[in-house]
């Protein structure tokens, strides 16, 4: 979330870049306009989906 909003208000315009959103350890997504206290519990990891894994991601559903 830090480099999502680090990227918002440092110039990265509409397009982000980096971050393009979270996920759980079990691939559910994570509403990135949510604050983020109010919906992880402490110790709970998550992964950032970067420009690449998205990429990634996307080819792999057209494979199915």
């Amino acid at each position: 979330m830090a480099l999502h909003r680090y990227e918002h208000f440092n110039g990265a315009g509409s397009d982000p870049g980096l971050a393009k959103g979270m996920r759980y350890e079990n691939g559910e997504l994570i509403d990135m306009d949510l604050i983020i206290i109010d919906k992880l519990q402490p110790d709970t990891h998550v992964w950032v989906i970067l420009k690449e894994d998205l990429a990634l991601m996307e080819a792999e559903n057209k494979k199915d």
